[in-house]
């Protein structure tokens, strides 16, 4: 079952992303990290339902199979909370890459009860679970929403 559900993402997401980068022409975010031959890239919005039921399965694969896997911020303007979350996972990012992970498979699995009002709530309680302190203003320079959206 979370093969074919793997492979179901993957048949509509490599398509998309092929067409997509054809037209833009760079390809280097496709390239795996120094010292990869391969890698798992994803483009992923924290606010997607397919998103989020994919991740687990690609951490799954990435630890199991010793593949790097590398995240790209895809936040949709359909979806009103995923920018904002997708700057908080930057911003535990600067503290450590698994805390950003852990984050963004947090808020992946609180996904259905979040809400643009509740996103600062649920953030603030994984900060607190992580024993790491939560600015009132996690950008006030505007470098992590730079860095979405440069993803």
């Amino acid at each position: 079952m979370q093969r074919t559900t793997l492979r179901q993402f993957a048949l509509i997401l490599f398509p998309l992303l092929g067409a997509a980068f054809a037209w833009a022409g760079d390809t280097s975010m496709l390239r795996p990290p120094k010292g990869a031959k391969v890698a798992i890239i994803v483009f992923e919005d924290l606010e997607c339902p397919d998103c989020a039921r994919a991740a687990p399965l690609l951490h799954d694969a990435a630890k199991t199979y010793n593949i790097p896997l590398v995240q790209h911020d895809f936040p949709l303007p359909m979806h009103p909370w995923s920018f904002e979350a997708a700057v908080n996972a930057r911003y535990f990012d600067t503290k450590s890459a698994k805390l950003g992970d852990d984050y963004r498979l947090y808020i992946f699995k609180n996904q259905p009860y979040i809400t643009k009002q509740s996103l600062r709530g649920y953030t603030e309680k994984f900060a607190e679970e992580s024993k790491v302190v939560l600015p009132f203003v996690v950008d006030p320079n505007g470098d992590l929403a730079a860095k979405v959206r440069r993803s």
